[in-house]
């Protein structure tokens, strides 16, 4: 499988979250958004939304433990619960440790 090179622009970095190792592209300025993607994805899953939603945000696109670039990790359940210490607000943490809280919405989307 091969990985895409993310778009001019885009900030490719890794944070530690829980001991593991995540990837993430970051794009945009304004209130930060979180996009995660479903089972068997990674942040490729956003490529044809984060331009248009980094117009009105920071985006950010994760890959979630064992999936993308992010790091494997050996014997954690892929089950549908997250693994201790491992969730959207540990991830906002470790990526802005001065931060206090972040504003959270969940939207969900229709087709």
């Amino acid at each position: 499988m091969t990985q895409e090179t993310p778009q001019p622009g885009y900030e490719e970095a890794f944070v530690d979250v829980a001991g593991a190792r995540m990837y993430y592209l970051r794009a945009g300025s304004g209130r930060p958004m979180l996009l995660i993607h479903g089972l068997i994805g990674s942040s490729a899953t956003w490529r044809n939304n984060i331009d248009a939603l980094a117009q009105h945000a920071s985006v950010y696109a994760i890959d979630l433990v064992n999936m993308g670039k992010s790091q494997r990790v050996g014997g954690l359940d892929a089950g549908l619960r997250p693994p201790p210490g491992a969730s959207s607000q540990s991830w906002t943490r470790s990526i802005s440790p001065k931060r206090t809280s972040w504003p959270t919405r969940t939207a969900e989307l229709s087709r």
